[in-house]
């Protein structure tokens, strides 16, 4: 009687889970206002592949137009050391010379001929 049971309880288990697998692919885990600031017709939101997402996305932060970049009370503000941490893209300068980035004093102590 048990073996009978727990085979009925796995069935509906996994039937349970073919649903939920069904249904995933039908329901959208993106809001539809992210695809029409996007400009992602309606017809081609199930053809779009999480990386051409991610790549919209990006083109749309970094864009100009939509707010990016410095505006014009810019000059009034700096940036806390965290802000810049959490947006290396903007704020990251790197090193020019080779010697900015490590010296013989900095090698612990070690001289070289």
């Amino acid at each position: 009687m048990s073996a009978k049971l727990w085979l009925r309880m796995a069935v509906v288990m996994l039937g349970a889970m073919l649903i939920g697998a069904v249904e995933a692919n039908n329901m959208p885990s993106v809001p539809n206002e992210l695809f029409e600031a996007l400009k992602i017709d309606r017809v081609d939101r199930n053809k779009v592949t999480p990386e051409e997402l991610h790549e919209a996305l990006v083109k749309r932060y970094k864009d100009p137009e939509q707010g990016a970049g410095k505006k014009y009370v810019a000059q009034y503000w700096e940036p806390i050391p965290y802000g810049m941490y959490l947006d290396p893209a903007t704020f990251y300068k790197s090193p020019m010379t080779n010697k900015e980035i490590a010296s013989r004093k900095g090698m612990c102590g070690m001289s070289y001929g």
